[in-house]
C-alpha cells in the first residue's frame, strides 16, 4: 500500500502538476493527511505571481498515489472518500 508521509504525498503532488503549472507540496506536515487508502494535499500549483493554493485528492492504487476528480469522488462522506478526511478533502478551496 501506498506510504503516507511527506516524500511519497509531495511526489504524487509533483506529478499531477504540469510545466506551465508545477505542483509543490510546501514542507509542512499539516497540508496533508491520508485515510483507508485515500489522502489529500494542499499544494501551491502555478508560478510567480500566478501560484495559488489548490486541494488535491489521492487514492492509493498498489504503492502510488493516484490524483482522482474531486468532482467524481466527493459525492458524500464515506462514498469513496473516507468520512474522517471527507471535510479537509472536499469542502475546501
Amino acid at each position: 500500500m501506498a506510504t503516507c508521509d511527506e516524500a511519497s504525498i509531495g511526489k504524487a503532488v509533483a506529478a499531477a502538476g504540469t510545466k506551465s503549472a508545477p505542483a509543490v507540496l510546501p514542507p509542512d506536515p499539516g497540508l496533508f493527511k491520508c485515510a483507508d487508502g485515500w489522502a489529500y494535499a494542499y499544494p501551491d500549483v502555478g508560478t510567480g505571481d500566478e501560484r495559488f493554493t489548490v486541494t488535491m485528492v489521492f487514492e492509493a492504487e498498489g504503492q502510488f498515489w493516484i490524483p482522482k476528480d474531486r468532482a467524481k469522488v466527493c459525492i458524500a462522506p464515506g462514498n469513496q472518500v473516507p468520512q474522517s478526511i471527507y471535510k479537509d478533502a472536499c469542502e475546501s478551496n
